[in-house]
């Protein structure tokens, strides 16, 4: 886009229930493979794929930092896309089958015959094309937000939809895909055939991924927009270095709103936390519980804690502000996560899904608070500098999700390494320090990060009320 050429989207009435609710289904097939990756992908590489630890730790690293970095590209590009759909649909419409493609190809087992390295290249290889292409769908869907939405409350009641929609299809996936799991033996042992049990989800939820963003594509229409000046001719448009040299300053001074820098720490903290649990808690639930029978059952509580709990949080973040439902969300799952550290496998049953269903409760904040903050962040910028960046934003608040998703699973593999983790293991049985490293791993330490968040939550300076008088000038100016 032209330095001299500014945006501005003309605002629509209030949005349809119908509009929300085809909006909020969009994302579903990338929250499902979010999903299921996020519990599973490193037990797969560790268990199936047979992928030694430091080098399964390098293959999730690489792929979450690249798909931070590729992030911030795709959000300009799609700000600078300018198509008779508009210009954040196309993506949904041409993203989702290679999408699907991806999604399937990273849950083949390669045969134990080849190298480490063969192995370790393949799947390096997949799941960065997987997350670029999930990037290619999530990045202008999430800038949807902020571009539909036509007020404070808006925007977190369509934020609230498209997490309804996604935790449910997660709870769904998460639990179908452990039952599917659990169908397949091998027919010289009684042990689980998990290659085959992969091969056979990856299959259904690949073909499922295709079907959200379609929805979403044909169901909406994006704001128009009104350009302050014709667009350049092909002669007069900016060489490639101009281009590159006006994203990474775009980049900059999106980095430079202090309200941003603020709400991704925030983000990045709470997102660390969540997948530290999440990434290691099948782990956790076979080795330190010795219930790997009942993890989908466990799922399911957690999942639908969280999906119920959404709607309860939005009327308390409309009646009491977003950061004071942050602190209190917030608390409670700093408190399951002390007491999960004393769960064990002599623990009773009730008692793991009693701690479960609270711990869904505080992971529904982690998502909820932060992503509906984030449009009144676009809001204060528009109002600053005169110009709408969503692509940019959420592509930079992608990156730092991405970024605490590396950290946490490239972390808990090297320490679950390094303290002797057995990929062989014929019984579900661990050395002592690995059981106690994952005891850590999903307690103490992500408790302990989420209390340093409260710092920056309360540092973050848009509230309520400066938000609404931040629309109304906006809405003053644009007439």
């Amino acid at each position: 886009m032209d330095d001299k050429e500014s945006l501005i989207v003309v605002r629509k009435p209030k949005l349809t229930t119908k509009t929300k609710v085809l909006y909020g289904f969009g994302e579903v097939g990338v929250y499902v493979g979010a999903v299921i990756t996020g519990f599973f992908l490193q037990t797969f590489l560790f268990e199936v794929a047979k992928i030694q630890t430091f080098l399964s730790g390098n293959i999730l690293l690489i792929g979450n930092v690249w798909d931070g970095i590729s992030a911030p590209w795709i959000g300009k590009l799609t700000d600078e896309t300018r198509t008779r759909w508009g210009r954040r649909r196309p993506w949904l419409l041409f993203g989702a089958i290679p999408f699907a493609l991806c999604y399937f190809l990273m849950w083949i087992t390669i045969p134990p015959e080849y190298s480490q390295g063969a192995r370790f290249t393949y799947y390096l290889i997949v799941v960065l094309l997987y997350n670029t292409a999930g990037n290619c769908i999530s990045v202008p869907y999430g800038a949807l937000t902020a571009e539909l939405a036509t007020d404070y409350n808006e925007a977190t009641t369509l934020t609230m939809t498209r997490m309804i929609f996604s935790i449910v299809g997660g709870v769904i996936a998460a639990y179908t895909h452990s039952s599917i799991l659990q169908l397949f033996t091998l027919p010289e042992s009684k042990n689980l055939d998990y290659s085959k049990g992969y091969f056979v989800s990856a299959l259904i939820f690949s073909l499922f991924s295709i079907i959200p963003p379609l929805i979403t594509f044909f169901g909406i229409r994006e704001p128009p927009l009104q350009l302050e000046s014709e667009e350049p001719s092909p002669k007069d448009r900016p060489s490639r270095i101009r281009q590159f040299i006006v994203i990474w300053q775009d980049i900059f001074g999106v980095m430079k709103i202090k309200p941003f820098r603020i709400l991704m720490v925030i983000y990045l903290i709470s997102w660390m936390c969540v997948n530290l649990v999440q990434n290691n808690l099948y782990l956790f639930t076979k080795y330190v519980l010795r219930r790997e029978s009942q993890f989908s059952t466990i799922i399911l509580v957690v999942q639908l804690s969280a999906s119920v709990s959404i709607f309860i949080w939005q009327q308390v973040s409309i009646r009491f502000g977003k950061k004071t439902t942050y602190y209190v969300g917030i608390s409670t799952l700093i408190v399951v996560q002390w007491c999960l550290f004393y769960v064990t496998a002599t623990s009773p049953l009730w008692l793991v899904y009693i701690v479960s269903g609270l711990a869904g409760l505080g992971v529904a904040i982690g998502f909820l608070i932060p992503w509906s903050m984030l449009p009144d962040v676009i809001e204060y910028d528009e109002y600053l500098h005169d110009k709408r960046r969503e692509g940019l934003f959420y592509a930079l608040f992608i990156l730092f999700q991405k970024i605490g998703l590396a950290v946490a699973l490239a972390s808990s593999s090297f320490v679950l390494g390094a303290f002797g983790y057995d990929q062989n293991a014929d019984q579900p049985i661990q050395p002592y320090p690995v059981l106690l490293a994952l005891r850590f791993i999903i307690g103490p330490i992500p408790a302990f990060l989420l209390m340093l968040s409260f710092i920056f939550v309360y540092l973050y300076p848009l509230s309520s009320v400066r938000v609404q008088e931040i629309r109304t000038k906006l809405s003053a100016r644009n007439m």
